[in-house]
């Protein structure tokens, strides 16, 4: 079960490369995530404001731009973004968040949920 988790992505991609592609439709994708976060960032709560070099960007937590359901996306400033996309280990995200952001609780539900998924196909076939 575990490398099928590792597969998923649900214990590190800091060594995985991008995986798929963005639809055509992502200017309206991003702009309903920067909205839904009320056009500030989910993790240091800034608004965005280009002019003090805070620019709102959307981040995919499992790093697969074709990915869009909603659990997956988070609104990030630039800071944020590119501190979170470059340490971040959804793993640990348990374990070291003192402060866990509503974002990091949407990952971690639907990761919960696919380990009881898992769970549930590996007690049917054995």
């Amino acid at each position: 079960m575990r490398q099928e988790l590792q597969r998923k992505g649900f214990f590190t991609y800091s060594n995985i490369k991008t995986l798929g592609k963005y639809p055509d439709n992502w200017k309206e994708i991003a702009k309903e995530v920067k909205e839904r976060a009320g056009w500030r960032c989910e993790n240091c709560g800034r608004y965005h404001n280009p002019k003090e070099r805070r620019t709102l960007t959307v981040h995919h937590i499992d790093k697969n731009p074709s990915n869009n359901e909603p659990w997956n996306l988070v609104a990030l400033c630039q800071r944020c973004h590119l501190h979170i996309q470059s340490k971040f280990n959804a793993f640990q995200l348990v374990f070291s968040f003192l402060k866990l952001h509503p974002w990091a609780l949407r990952y971690i539900k639907h990761k919960l949920k696919e380990i009881e998924e898992l769970k549930k196909e590996g007690g049917n076939h054995g």
